[in-house]
């Protein structure tokens, strides 16, 4: 006969399985055994009954039902902001995207407004969700550590989102939602100006340089991508995730590789502009 789990037995099944965030206004005790259907559900209309008797009787007190908002692309204040904190308001106060539902912060990005390089993540990350901030956890310190290897500080870059709202699971974000989500990311460079963009893993690579190829064939070498609002092409050097070196020994070869490559554009930036 098996024995029922403890509480932090299944707490950690849980969070095993993706469930790693409470949506519920109230929590429930789920030890404490589950109330019948009858107490927790109108009773289903029968066989004989009309759609219009049925929805009439699942509608809440106040009258019938609105329909259920898909959610709207948030391409209007967004994408037309005048500056940073005009794109960061208007963000923070957009409703009916369903991300945004789901997720705890709406992050913009960090960094300084004036940055010469700008990386470009895909999604927050939960770490990142709980401290509103992009690169919070043991990711965002290993990536750190890999920039000061090669003199490159993390907080004189600007660091931006493909999507600003972390998907649920920690799912990566769907064609629709990078769809959607692309014109803040495009206003969000076209207001940095960056001259060095660095997007990092696949999916960010693949939108900002509007490509289907693998990162193994994107990464490597610089190419010029075009950014609606930058009137010239902006260099863009395609990198692995945080996570890949972090968790696979074998990426660290060209993970280092890369920001050798990055550390030379940069010098050579600065030499440029020095003139």
């Amino acid at each position: 006969m098996l024995k029922p789990m403890d509480a932090v037995t299944a707490l950690s099944l849980q969070v095993a399985w993706g469930a790693d965030e409470a949506l519920d206004m109230a929590p429930l005790d789920r030890l404490s055994g589950v109330p019948p259907l009858s107490q927790t559900a109108p009773p289903l209309p029968g066989p004989n009954t009309s759609r219009i008797a049925a929805a009439a009787t699942l509608a809440p007190p106040g009258g019938p039902a609105r329909p259920r908002r898909t959610g709207t692309a948030p391409t209007q204040a967004l994408a037309q902001a005048a500056d940073l904190a005009g794109l960061e308001a208007a963000l923070s106060a957009f409703e009916g995207f369903p991300l945004k539902a789901t997720a705890g912060s709406s992050i913009l990005g960090s960094g300084p407004v004036t940055a010469r390089i700008m990386l470009i993540l895909d999604a927050p990350r939960a770490d990142d969700d709980r401290a509103g901030r992009p690169l919070a956890g043991p990711e965002g310190t290993y990536f750190t550590r890999m920039l000061d290897s090669v003199d490159l500080p993390l907080d004189t870059m600007r660091v931006g989102l493909l999507v600003p709202w972390r998907p649920p699971g920690g799912r990566p974000p769907s064609a629709a939602e990078i769809r959607a989500c692309l014109p803040i990311l495009h206003r969000h460079i076209a207001l940095v100006g960056p001259t060095l963009l660095v997007p990092l893993g696949t999916v960010a690579a693949r939108a900002v340089m509007n490509s289907t190829d693998s990162l193994r064939k994107l990464r490597g070498r610089w190419r010029q991508v075009g950014v609606p609002g930058l009137a010239q092409p902006v260099q863009c050097l395609p990198m692995q995730s945080p996570e890949a070196p972090m968790a696979a020994p074998a990426c660290r070869k060209e993970a280092w590789a890369d920001l050798l490559c990055l550390r030379l554009a940069y010098d050579e930036m600065s030499v440029t502009l020095s003139r």
